[in-house]
């Protein structure tokens, strides 16, 4: 894996076109062989408060509902988390890591594909708020310097359960941590974060339509 360029991006509310603060920065070369969480946690522990912000309009905007989830529906251990975000959310709020990191962790495919590794509750919260582009919430992305990360770059997200993997098969799968060692591994059902949300909502009545509708 080539070094990755790490971008946590926030909304610039005040402009009337969609916009983005953003900070930047090249995680350095010789950490090319470790993973993208490691390469996140030094962003977050190095680069991010040091690293200079600019102001970006917004030119290809992204469906929160077309985002790839990394989780079915039974491995979100913490429903009752999101209602505290919606909360904090509409009282003008973001969600965010005590070092203002942001907490919705996203990496771009080869195919094309946005695929949320962290964040899965947090997005949510955003989804039932009404917020429906990504450029709408606080997020971070990661790429192979200017480019996509390559699909054996996403086994990580898997655990050890990535040795059971191959670059071409992950799309097929997701992680479930709450399981039982044996039982993590779990074929995909919902197969964005569209499908993740309804799935929540006809559980949890808070999230329900039409009270909170899910953004078109």
């Amino acid at each position: 894996m080539r070094p990755l360029r790490i971008t946590a991006a926030f909304p610039h509310r005040t402009s009337r076109k969609p916009g983005m603060i953003i900070a930047a920065g090249r995680v350095p070369a010789w950490m090319t062989g470790l993973t993208i969480y490691d390469a996140v946690d030094f962003f977050e522990r190095s680069l991010f408060v040091t690293v200079p912000r600019r102001r970006e309009q917004v030119t290809g905007r992204v469906r929160l509902r077309e985002i790839l989830n990394l989780h079915n529906v039974d491995g979100m251990r913490d429903v009752p988390q999101i209602r505290g975000m919606i909360s904090q959310i509409r009282a003008g709020g973001d969600v965010l890591h005590a070092t203002g990191l942001p907490n919705v962790k996203i990496v771009a495919s080869r195919r094309g594909e946005w695929v949320l590794f962290d964040g899965h509750h947090t997005t949510v919260a955003y989804m039932a708020t009404g917020r429906r582009y990504l450029d709408e919430i606080p997020h971070l992305i990661v790429r192979e310097g200017p480019d996509p990360v390559k699909d054996s770059g996403i086994l990580v997200f898997f655990g050890s359960h990535s040795k059971r993997l191959t670059p071409s098969t992950w799309r097929n799968y997701v992680i479930n941590w709450q399981a039982p060692p044996e039982g993590q591994l779990c074929a995909r059902i919902e197969s964005t974060m569209c499908g993740l949300f309804e799935s929540l909502a006809g559980r949890h009545s808070f999230l329900s339509p039409p009270a909170v509708p899910l953004p078109a």
